[in-house]
């Protein structure tokens, strides 16, 4: 397959407090359409660096508000979804 690269966020409160189970989701290609849940278009994502084992999105954040995942090159758009909030 192709190159893939890591990913890795944190989701915080504005206080700097970890955000567990926020809802993360990967778009691409530009522009995104973020008004709505999922937002579209969902890119392609995978959670080894060979892109062998696709993701299903949305990702959750653990404990510590962190998520990871591999994707090719690109341009993407992070969408945070938090307590119904985008």
């Amino acid at each position: 397959m192709g190159t893939f690269f890591r990913k890795d966020g944190w989701v915080t409160s504005a206080a700097g407090v970890a955000v567990a189970g926020a809802q993360i989701y990967v778009c691409a290609p530009q522009p995104a359409i973020i008004g709505t849940l999922p937002p579209t278009p969902l890119a392609f994502i995978f959670s080894d660096p060979n892109g062998s084992v696709s993701v299903t999105q949305p990702l959750i954040a653990d404990g510590r508000g962190h998520y990871d995942f591999y994707a090719s090159s690109g341009l993407y758009t992070i969408v945070v979804v938090a307590e119904g909030v985008i």
